[in-house]
């Protein structure tokens, strides 16, 4: 094992230890109930499942995943479109996200995450020459985020559909992509992303009561208010490990 890969096997770790830290932290009490340490628990057994996955998928050459990223994208776009139909997706809270079988969940706008990159940069490696084209670059290379941001908004998750429209950005980015594309790309996906938000009126809100926040904190939204409380509370490095009170029913779903 080389040093960086060692480096970086470390820092994973490191990073997986100080997260179960923070979930402990984050959902325990001075009395803890067996309910509270259920957030520990299905953790650890989430982060052990992710880690024996992680070790399986090193195990596989890169040239597998280029080989099945298009199947895998064509999946998630099925598993996209099927949680969005009434009484096979679940919905929670005005959000259908989520497919359940049993006591199993899945979510998949989190498998977007992966196979939307993959298939991205296979598709920027095999047509590397349509960068640059004012036409083909613009409208063929980012076609997997127009096919899969739309149905992710609509579940609808406004951070999720932002965080993959960044990723993929960024993607296109380090590929080389010319500004004018990006450029192209935004004057184009003004009037939609208008049209989405007119069907979402409360996310709108929430971007404005964002704003608002700068000019008067008692406009700022509920959640918002709550996070610069702990801040001030806190400050930067918080008040200590199992010490928050807003974990003590303060914060919706929290």
């Amino acid at each position: 094992m080389d040093a960086s890969r060692g480096l970086f096997i470390c820092l994973t770790g490191v990073l997986l230890g100080f997260g179960l830290i923070m979930v402990h932290s984050a959902s325990i009490t001075s009395w803890p109930t067996s309910f509270e340490r259920v957030y520990l628990s299905r953790h650890a057994v989430f982060l052990g499942v992710a880690v024996c996955s992680s070790c399986l998928c090193a195990t596989l050459p890169a040239r597998f995943w280029w080989s099945v990223s298009p199947y895998l994208f064509v999946l998630t776009l099925m598993l996209l479109a099927i949680v969005l139909i009434p009484g096979i997706g679940t919905q929670v809270n005005g959000a259908r996200r989520w497919l359940r079988a049993g006591g199993v969940s899945l979510q998949p706008s989190e498998i977007a995450k992966i196979t939307l990159p993959l298939v991205m940069g296979r598709l920027v490696v095999r047509h590397r020459a349509l960068l640059s084209h004012w036409f083909w670059g613009t409208f063929f290379l980012p076609l997997p985020i127009v096919m899969i941001v739309p149905l992710v908004f609509l579940e609808p998750d406004l951070g999720t559909s932002v965080f993959l429209v960044i990723i993929s950005a960024l993607l296109l980015w380090f590929a080389g992509w010319p500004i004018r594309n990006y450029l192209g790309g935004v004057i184009l996906g003004i009037p939609l992303v208008g049209f989405f938000f007119s069907m979402k009126r409360y996310q709108l809100e929430r971007i404005h009561g964002f704003l608002a926040t700068w000019r008067d904190v008692n406009k700022a939204p509920y959640q918002i208010r709550q996070s610069l409380m702990s801040l001030g509370e806190g400050g930067i490095d918080g008040v200590g490990i199992g010490k928050g009170w807003q974990k003590l029913s303060f914060l919706p779903e929290a």
